[in-house]
């Protein structure tokens, strides 16, 4: 996917177009049924092989992670134009892989609360008939009524954190004088 420039008035308008959208989406109930609904979503591209090309980064998803998270992903890739998403765009978080022939997931919801949501889903890839078995853990929020991966990882991996700190490293270094 390649990004399209705005001018300033364009791109004003249509940020304030996204952002009156998101707050009329109906809410999507704080149930661990949405819950497991969402992460489905998530997962239903991947019913066709990797070759089909399809992926959820550059730029960042904007309906599938929250609004910080999308920020801060389309920053890194523009400190990075050769090389988009440096610290998160080598492995589909999502699959933990690169190519596939098939994934499946199955997801448990642990908690639903205030807007926050905390989910495991095992992952599934089949790649040339080996099965490859990930367990990622989901931290979702409700924005404008919907439900937003606030982050996801494997135990002792966080996309958030490996993305926060991919920019933060990337940023100009001021020296006082």
């Amino acid at each position: 996917m390649r990004r399209i420039g705005t001018s300033g008035g364009l791109a004003a308008a249509l940020a304030f177009a996204m952002a009156t959208s998101l707050e009329a989406a109906p809410a999507a109930p704080l149930d661990a049924a949405s819950v497991k609904a969402f992460i489905a979503s998530l997962y239903k591209p991947y019913a066709k092989p990797s070759n089909a090309m399809w992926h959820y980064m550059a730029p960042a998803e904007s309906r599938v992670y929250d609004p910080v998270l999308v920020k801060a992903m389309d920053a890194d890739s523009d400190l990075h134009p050769n090389a988009p998403g440096t610290s998160w765009g080598d492995v589909d978080i999502l699959c933990m892989c690169q190519e596939y022939d098939k994934i499946t997931e199955t997801t448990v919801v642990k908690s639903v609360a205030g807007g926050h949501a905390k989910a495991v889903t095992t992952v599934i890839v089949m790649d040339s008939g080996a099965p490859n078995k990930t367990v990622l853990n989901f931290d979702l929020v409700q924005v404008g009524g919907a439900w937003r991966v606030y982050d996801v990882g494997e135990t002792g991996y966080s996309l958030r954190d490996s993305v926060m700190s991919e920019l933060k490293e990337s940023q100009p270094k001021h020296h006082a004088h």
